[in-house]
């Protein structure tokens, strides 16, 4: 090849589900055969996707999907002439944020679950990310309509729990689970309920 300049990213740093334009102006004496570009993941693997030419400029969107590997990845230009000569030399980055929130299941107690005044309510979600959770609580609303927060703690098995023992009031309340990655992603839409049931008795005087 009698020359090679790459005009790489037009966006350098992308989120998940976007994409990235990976371009290269490729020029040879004789001429042209074939280009590709390996491109690297954070964990090394290397997967290889064939350009596309519209004169001297080639061209391969690189799109993501919310499973993909967030974090830096290497492309390498790989430009054939017509005489087989290979230059592999350009080589540059581009960036790949994560945009994925913590996945919370399995929420206790059910919604509806009803216990007696006074008696500590255990609260449980099992919470995983694609890569790794930072911090997790909840927003208890009570009855008169006071909120208050609990953080749960990791308890092995991708379980976060806490005990609940403000249940002096009677009525509804209302559990929101607050969970954080590394990368600032939360969830916050997973919300339960159970009930605290008056056990009073009236009072009655003469």
């Amino acid at each position: 090849l009698e020359s090679q300049k790459t005009l790489f990213f037009r966006t350098r740093i992308i989120n998940q589900t976007q994409a990235t334009n990976i371009t290269a102006n490729v020029t040879d004496a004789i001429g042209v055969s074939n280009v590709l570009v390996n491109v690297t993941s954070p964990y090394g693997q290397t997967s290889t996707f064939q350009m596309i030419q519209s004169g001297t400029t080639w061209n391969y969107y690189y799109t993501t999907t919310l499973t993909t590997i967030p974090g830096s990845y290497t492309a390498r230009i790989i430009a054939n002439d017509t005489s087989n000569n290979i230059n592999s030399t350009e080589t540059t980055n581009f960036t790949v944020n994560d945009v994925t929130p913590p996945s919370v299941v399995n929420i206790t107690p059910v919604s509806g679950s009803q216990y007696t005044q006074n008696t500590p309510v255990e609260i449980r979600a099992n919470i995983t990310d694609n890569i790794n959770v930072s911090q997790v609580y909840v927003n208890v609303t009570m009855p008169n309509g006071t909120t208050t927060n609990l953080w749960l703690v990791a308890s092995g098995n991708d379980t976060y729990n806490a005990t609940f023992t403000q249940t002096g009031m009677s009525g509804n309340y209302t559990v929101r689970i607050i969970a954080n990655d590394t990368s600032n992603n939360i969830n916050n839409t997973q919300t339960t309920s159970f009930i605290i049931t008056d056990l009073t008795k009236p009072s009655v005087t003469q």
